[in-house]
């Protein structure tokens, strides 16, 4: 704030939230004793509610109190934060896999949240401390996508895709045409399965 007074003045300066986003903001600041054509800086800080999306317009009054006369304007700020990146994801089993990300500045803690490709429907967000969590309980062979958001901004990540491990069935094997020296070994062909490993020993070695 400057003093364009031929004294040395006091002003306050007060911030009113016109938003219904801004949940608290400071009720005043002051600036005393400022020298002629001089200036002194400050600031106000404010909360918004979390959930706010980012890009949206806030609006405040902002009045300055000389002790003579009080001057009121209306601005206008753009709410904007941003959103993990740096997603991958690892350790990927028949029913789990590792979510992964980097870590967000302002953000110790996250939201998550996951589904199968094939649904529309997000699972509720779960509160992560930390850059990683393990999904649990997925089905085997299945497209999934998850997003993650800071605690503090409702703007989610790009979606990240996996696709869980496929369960591997057991063949269950027969021998026939046994000689003193080979058999035949068969078994039921796997669905899943193009190819098969076969490993044999003495029995009691």
């Amino acid at each position: 704030i400057k003093n364009f007074s031929l004294l040395q003045a006091t002003y306050t300066v007060t911030l009113t939230p016109l938003s219904l986003a801004v949940t608290s903001a400071p009720a005043s600041q002051t600036f005393t004793n400022i020298p002629i054509f001089q200036t002194q800086s400050g600031s106000l800080a404010y909360t918004i509610d979390p959930l706010t999306p980012s890009g949206t317009l806030l609006s405040f009054e902002i009045s300055n109190d000389n002790g003579m006369h009080v001057r009121k304007d209306t601005i206008q700020i753009t709410f904007v934060c941003p959103a993990p990146s740096g997603l991958f994801t690892n350790s990927i089993t028949t029913s789990s896999a590792n979510a992964n990300w980097s870590a967000l500045a302002g953000s110790t803690d996250y939201y998550i949240s996951f589904k199968t490709a094939a649904s529309s429907t997000w699972s509720t967000d779960a509160l992560v401390s930390g850059t990683t969590t393990s999904l649990a309980g997925l089905n085997s062979n299945t497209a999934y996508n998850w997003r993650v958001r800071g605690d503090n901004c409702s703007n989610y990540s790009a979606t990240q895709n996996f696709t869980t491990l496929q369960t591997c069935g057991i063949p269950n094997p027969s021998a026939s045409s046994i000689t003193s020296s080979s058999f035949v070994l068969s078994w039921p062909a796997i669905s899943t399965a193009t190819t098969y490993e076969v490993q044999r020993r003495q029995q009691g070695s």
